[in-house]
């Protein structure tokens, strides 16, 4: 059974400068990764400490903070299906002395590729020195990039959720009221499945996308029964079977598409300009 690991961010701010008044402020986000496996001491080795295995993840992430951010928690819990309450543990990953941060939501925008599939998760680094980031764009020093390259290094050895990109698509005939699909051809679907259907035209002439789960196979040929069916008699469109799969994370597909801005939790979603409040 895998288990979800969450590492918990706080960055700060109010160091004021040239006489100036400074309120500090905290704020925190998390980020999460997946391990395929139900060996907890292999999970605590691979965030926490360095070995054969490469990095560990909380220290490499925390390579890439400012001097004011940190990680100071990593959240666990069983998942796919979910097994007991999630477990917090209070660790302590400070960031680098000397880069500072004046923009508390400055992040960048990277992807990562699946070892064996075509999947591809989008994610964000969040709070990022501000010297990496020139007039707007990424642009960082020499051992920055040898900071974020172990952190792609360390990602490695965690998964990311993601659609089975290769479950059949069908063809919808028809979806009558009662909820009753007609493919055009048999489909391989089970009672329980999870149905993502597109592109389905109701006699209005409208189109719908929608989820639905399945409820009995048949009554007829090709035929299924949804557990629920709001729409009406429809035709045509597509339907493919929502199925959700864990990916090792391809460190050879990792990249760093560009600079942006994202919040990172209160109290930053109401942190306006480059002053802080006054109280």
């Amino acid at each position: 059974m895998p288990f979800k690991a969450t590492m918990l961010f706080q960055q700060g701010t109010g160091q004021a400068a040239g006489g100036a008044t400074a309120v500090s402020h905290l704020g925190g986000w998390s980020e999460s990764v997946y391990f395929f496996s139900d060996d907890i001491a292999a999970l605590r080795n691979r965030l926490y400490t360095s070995g054969a295995w490469g990095p560990g993840l909380c220290p490499a992430r925390a390579a890439l903070l400012a001097a004011s951010g940190s990680i100071v928690g990593v959240r666990i819990q069983k998942v796919f299906p979910k097994s007991g309450r999630s477990q917090t543990a209070k660790v302590g990953f400070p960031g680098v002395t000397g880069n500072l941060t004046d923009v508390p939501q400055m992040a960048l925008n990277c992807t990562i590729g699946a070892l064996t599939a075509i999947n591809v998760r989008r994610f964000c680094i969040r709070g990022i020195p501000d010297s990496m980031v020139v007039r707007g764009e990424y642009s960082p020093s020499f051992a920055f990039i040898s900071a974020i390259t172990s952190y792609f290094i360390a990602l490695g050895n965690f998964n990311f959720p993601g659609l089975d990109q290769t479950e059949n698509v069908y063809d919808v005939l028809t979806v009558n009221a009662a909820g009753i699909v007609t493919t055009s051809v048999a489909n391989n679907w089970a009672i329980g499945n999870r149905i993502h259907f597109s592109s389905i035209k109701k006699t209005s002439g409208t189109l719908i996308a929608t989820d639905q789960q399945v409820l009995a196979l048949g009554p007829g040929l090709n035929q299924v029964t949804l557990s629920a069916w709001p729409y009406g008699d429809c035709t045509g469109g597509k339907a493919q079977r929502i199925t959700i799969n864990l990916y090792l994370m391809d460190t050879s597909q990792a990249n760093v598409d560009r600079a942006s801005v994202r919040k990172v939790g209160r109290p930053f979603d109401q942190y306006r300009g480059r002053r802080s409040k006054a109280s």
